[in-house]
């Protein structure tokens, strides 16, 4: 990991920049191979298409960030309705990575966590979605072609 504040200049595979963007010059992936996966079923399209009927995109200023505006997700908004098999699409996480364990006797702070959305995991909701409505489409095709030839 190379910590950066110009991406461009001798670009490596990865850079954390002192903004937090991570850069990834190459692909970001998961371990996805069958052999890993016992029990798999098919996920139901009507559950996919649930989420994606519930949660809304926002604007948001991000009050960490100094008030950069920004569009995304709020977690608490997925957390609600990704439920059973899609609810680890919301975890958690912590501000900072860093221990808080006491130093010169003072007493250890908590870490305030927050709630996390794995963006990359909503792509296979909104490849469901996409799936749904294709069909949905088709259907409407051959039904307007049928008509239209008798």
């Amino acid at each position: 990991v190379r910590m950066s504040t110009k991406r461009f200049v001798n670009a490596s595979q990865l850079t954390l920049e002192t903004n937090g963007t991570v850069v990834v010059n190459g692909s970001v992936v998961n371990s996805s191979d069958s052999r890993l996966k016992d029990n798999q079923t098919q996920a139901p399209l009507a559950e996919m298409v649930a989420i994606f009927d519930a949660v809304d995109p926002k604007f948001y200023d991000r009050n960490d960030l100094g008030g950069q505006p920004r569009i995304g997700f709020i977690a608490q908004d997925l957390e609600a309705v990704c439920l059973g098999n899609f609810a680890h699409i919301v975890g958690e996480g912590t501000r900072s990575s860093t221990t808080t364990a006491a130093i010169d006797g003072e007493p250890e702070q908590p870490q305030e966590t927050f709630k996390t959305v794995d963006y990359s995991r909503l792509v296979t909701v909104l490849w469901g979605v996409c799936k749904d409505l294709k069909a949905r489409i088709e259907f409407l095709e051959a039904n307007i072609n049928g008509s239209v030839g008798s």
